[in-house]
């Protein structure tokens, strides 16, 4: 089966395909990666983690950050059309 996307890190190449990808990456978000997406010099990338940097400013207040942060299959916007984008 061919994949849908690849993500090279840490761990070599990774495949994957984006019906599976939601239910294999549900883990949270570090709220250092939200940051530095947030600061982002393309301004598309900074704009999507713009709200996930207000959570976390607000949770300074409390004693739990889970109680602040949507589900994490919020944080993907649009990925029928991401992966439609590579398509050619």
């Amino acid at each position: 089966d061919k994949a849908d996307f690849c993500i090279i890190h840490y761990a070599g190449k990774v495949n994957y395909k984006a019906d599976e990808w939601l239910m294999k990456n549900m883990d949270p978000l570090n709220d250092n990666v939200a940051t530095l997406l947030h600061q982002s010099s393309d301004r598309f990338v900074a704009e999507l983690w713009k709200d996930e940097i207000q959570n976390i400013q607000r949770a300074s207040f409390y004693d739990s950050v889970s109680g602040l942060h949507e589900p994490p299959v919020d944080r993907i916007v649009g990925l029928d059309q991401v992966t439609g984008m590579t398509e050619t």
